[in-house]
């Protein structure tokens, strides 16, 4: 996990991770941006929908 980490922060763009099987958000200025955009940076797709209480 440490290693594909440390990938993410040296590497351009958004490294995939063999580990996590996913692309990883790293360094500060892409974690800012992927806060700035849930419409593509979103876990809706992984997490289930629950009922409304």
């Amino acid at each position: 996990m440490f290693a594909d980490l440390a990938v993410a922060r040296t590497a351009g763009g958004l490294p995939w991770s063999d580990t996590f099987e996913a692309r990883v958000v790293g360094r500060y200025d892409d974690i800012v941006a992927a806060l700035h955009d849930p419409e593509t940076f979103s876990s809706a797709p992984t997490v289930p929908e629950f009922p409304s209480p």
